[in-house]
């Protein structure tokens, strides 16, 4: 299995698509050992197979057979050089793909989301984990995407990011005239387009389960296998501000943790939600804003990146796309 992080959004704003690959390579004993009914550090097994795969060496063939290294380097493109155009049309109905936020800001310039746009064909669900411009600012258009597209995707949010995001979204109403998309609407249209979005988001409490299921077509041994994967995912609590989200994902026996903190220094939040305890491998998904004029705030860096290592031996990882003093124009990705 493969976790591949696509960053979408601009320098002020936020959009991320993950992509989960390679599911069926998952072996038998992650399948089962967590079965029984959902709860927090307790989530179910991810895949029911028709026909099971077995594979009991699982971590050795995953990160040290050559022979699969050189499959996925032949499957999957991963020239990300001038923003990425391959997003495996051809293995879609093999992949789960997540987007988290959809951003803009007020200049509704739509060079900015080409690439939130250009993803919706795929798009499989929307995590939205705040309720400013920046992180729900194209909703109303990727929303007209998937209704080209005959697509019905679930939008997730906590309940204070569903209320005071359609507030946002309709006190920008008179700037909808600066955007090409959205000045063909009245008032009155954009009104009702926005109405229509969020009668159809669905609200998700804190440590309160949404359980992702898709059905997952391939060939495995000249042979066409079906399987359902389940994809339990909870929101936490990140203290960045009202109804503010980090999203944790279960995958197997790991976990993904997703936040974005640009107000506060104290990221504590991981270590009270209990995720280190949870699993022995995770995965930490971040922005990081910090400047070399606030100590305290990098002493807050230094000790969450203290608490990722105890899982890092483990086959961890952490993800920390910087951005210094709100001087890089882009965001720049470094793996630990």
């Amino acid at each position: 299995m493969i976790l591949e992080i696509i960053p979408l959004y601009s320098y002020n704003f936020y959009s991320t698509l993950l992509i989960i690959k390679n599911i069926f390579y998952s072996d038998e004993k992650h399948e089962g050992d967590n079965g029984g009914n959902i709860s927090i550090g307790d989530e179910g097994r991810n895949i029911i197979e028709t026909d099971k795969i077995k594979n009991n060496n699982f971590l050795n063939d995953e990160y040290n057979n050559s022979e699969k290294e050189n499959k996925y380097t032949k499957s999957y493109n991963y020239n990300y050089i001038n923003n990425k155009n391959n997003f495996y049309a051809d293995k879609k109905n093999e992949n789960i793909y997540i987007l988290i936020n959809c951003g803009w800001d007020d200049n509704f310039c739509l060079d900015d989301i080409k690439n939130i746009i250009k993803v919706c064909e795929y798009v499989d669900i929307v995590f939205i984990t705040n309720h400013g411009l920046n992180y729900v600012g194209c909703l109303p258009i990727i929303y007209q995407e998937f209704s080209k597209l005959n697509k019905k995707v679930p939008i997730i949010c906590h309940e204070y990011t569903k209320s005071y995001s359609r507030y946002i979204l309709l006190s920008y109403i008179k700037c909808i005239y600066n955007c090409e998309i959205l000045k063909i609407f009245s008032e009155k249209e954009y009104i009702n387009l926005i109405n229509d979005i969020y009668q159809n988001i669905s609200e998700l409490e804190y440590k309160e389960y949404y359980t992702y299921k898709k059905n997952i077509l391939y060939e495995k041994e000249s042979k066409k296998k079906n399987s359902i994967f389940i994809l339990p995912i909870y929101f936490i609590n990140n203290g960045n501000n009202i109804g503010s989200s980090g999203i944790v994902i279960k995958l197997f026996n790991y976990k993904i943790l997703y936040s974005i903190n640009s107000n506060i220094v104290d990221y504590s939040f991981i270590e009270k939600s209990d995720i280190i305890n949870q699993s022995n491998i995770f995965t930490f998904i971040g922005n990081f804003m910090y400047t070399n004029k606030n100590y305290n705030k990098m002493i807050e860096i230094r000790n969450i990146i203290n608490i990722v290592n105890l899982t890092m031996n483990n086959l961890g990882c952490v993800f920390f796309p910087i951005d210094i003093d709100s001087n890089l124009k882009k965001k720049k990705k470094i793996i630990f």
